[in-house]
This record gives C-alpha cells, sequence and structure tokens, in this order.
C-alpha cells in the first residue's frame, strides 16, 4: 500500500473516531441542559436529516469540483460545526440543532470524497481489499470512539470532551 492511502485511511480513521465520540456523549449533554427524550431525539437526528438533503450535492461536487478539495471543505466543516459544541451558546437544544445541522452538512461529503480519493488511489486488482481497510478504519473509529467520548467525560466534563473531539 502506498503511503496516501495509508495517510487516507488515517485521517478516515480518525475523523469518524470524532464522530463517534458524540454518539453516547451528545444525548447525555441534551439532558443536561434541561432537554427531555424529544429533544435528544430531534439533536441526534438533525445531523442525519442534514446528511441526507446534501450528500447527493456533495457527491456531485466530489466528481466535479474535486475529491481533494470536498474532503478538505468536509472535515472543515464537520470541524468548526463540533467546536462550536465546547461555546456556552451551545446550552440550547435549538442551538444544538442548528450545529448538528452544521455537522451533517460537513458530515455529507465525508464518505463521498474519502471514497472516490480511495478508489483512485488502489490499484484495480485490489479495489475490493482496499475499500475493505477503509471500512475497517471506521469499523475502528465505531469500537473505541463511544467509549473514548464517555472515558473523556468522566475524566474532564463536556467542554474538554467536545474539544478532544475538535482535535482529532
Amino acid at each position: 500500500w502506498t503511503r496516501g492511502f495509508v495517510q487516507i485511511l488515517t485521517i478516515n480513521c480518525m475523523v469518524f473516531i470524532s464522530f463517534q465520540m458524540l454518539v453516547p456523549v451528545l444525548p447525555l449533554y441534551v439532558t443536561t441542559i434541561g432537554g427531555n427524550e424529544a429533544s435528544v431525539g430531534l439533536v441526534m437526528a438533525a445531523l442525519t436529516l442534514a446528511v441526507l438533503l446534501v450528500r447527493p450535492f456533495t457527491g456531485w461536487l466530489v466528481d466535479n469540483r474535486g475529491r481533494r478539495i470536498v474532503m478538505i471543505a468536509s472535515f472543515t466543516t464537520f470541524t468548526l460545526a463540533t467546536a462550536l459544541l465546547a461555546h456556552p451558546l451551545a446550552a440550547s437544544v435549538a442551538a444544538l440543532i442548528a450545529i448538528r445541522i452544521a455537522q451533517g452538512i460537513g458530515w455529507s461529503g465525508v464518505n463521498p470524497s474519502v471514497s472516490a480519493i480511495v478508489t483512485d488511489i488502489i490499484p484495480a486488482r485490489r479495489l475490493g481489499e482496499g475499500l475493505a481497510y477503509q471500512s475497517t478504519s471506521q469499523s475502528i473509529a465505531m469500537a473505541i470512539g463511544p467509549a473514548s467520548g464517555l472515558f473523556v467525560l468522566g475524566l474532564a466534563g463536556y467542554t474538554p470532551t467536545f474539544l478532544t473531539s475538535v482535535a482529532l
């Protein structure tokens, strides 16, 4: 495997860990700021709904404007939106929904851009194997991200957890 392939898998794993850290932490945060179960559902669903609406467009951008630029823009948008979670103004359900929509807009370009870059890098005869490694990098993140988020939360609280997610 090439250095570029290993780099893209590492970047992919790190951004997925960042995402997965928030999965168990955000519902707890919503209830901490006074939200109920319905609020938790809305906050968590906001990202997915934004992804569903925006991802077809980001796929088009990947093909027509460039894989790398979409990847960088997607990671940057997701990271900046995640940083907003650490801001005191994020202590309302409405603000969290807005932040999750912004995260979703960023997240919508992650998979299409990374997958396209991976398929560009991998030799055709090893495409299935390479894509398996890509999905494994995401599975590693799903395995360690949630526990990492809860660990940092228990150790240091919400703001440091959000900032750790941003740092990844």
